[in-house]
């Protein structure tokens, strides 16, 4: 009749269920293999001897960069588990203007010129695109329309792009475009 033993033995006999319903969680548990970037399919079934399957392995990561994960296949007779060693390298996207450099030429003093650019989707993969003028030079005397959109896999995108000149003499400027995507 002490307390102090009653809680005792009640805790004990707690921590034996907690352990037995975890125990029963690991033997349900078939250990599937589970993957953010790397998916499995079928993920699961029999090769009699003799006998091929077809696995698919789906490679779809998040970003660009290197991705590794590691399959394990549980094979009837073995000991342990073999695995099965999964890498891949995500690529970003990519994308080209047909031209290297836009050559204005000789121009007049606050006279407007305008000019198209044609900007490709050479990747695999859509990508949306962001021009950065910058502040610095004349940077501020060119302005891009549209400064930012989406290009489709394959596709080819116009940017006007308009420069009026302020002052005299030669000049070079380069602009950062950004692209972004998901692999």
């Amino acid at each position: 009749d002490d307390p102090a033993a009653k809680r005792l033995f009640e805790s004990a006999a707690l921590d034996r269920a907690e352990v037995r319903a975890m125990r029963q969680a690991v033997d349900d548990d078939a250990l599937l293999f589970s993957d953010a970037v790397f998916r499995l399919e079928p993920i699961e079934g029999t090769i009699y001897p003799g006998c091929h399957a077809e696995i698919t392995i789906t490679f779809a990561p998040s970003s660009a960069g290197e991705w590794r994960s590691v399959a394990y296949l549980d094979v009837t007779g073995r000991e342990a588990r073999a695995p099965l060693e999964l890498t891949g390298t995500g690529l970003g996207p990519r994308g080209e203007f047909l031209f290297d450099t836009l050559d204005v030429g000789d121009v007049f003093v606050n006279s407007v010129h305008r000019y198209e650019l044609e900007l490709e989707n050479t990747g695999d993969i859509p990508f949306a695109y962001e021009i950065d003028a910058g502040e610095a030079g004349r940077a501020a005397s060119f302005e891009f329309s549209p400064a930012e959109a989406d290009v489709a896999v394959g596709g080819r995108h116009l940017i006007s792009l308009q420069f009026t000149s302020d002052t005299m003499g030669e000049f070079m400027e380069r602009f950062l475009v950004r692209l972004g995507g998901q692999p």
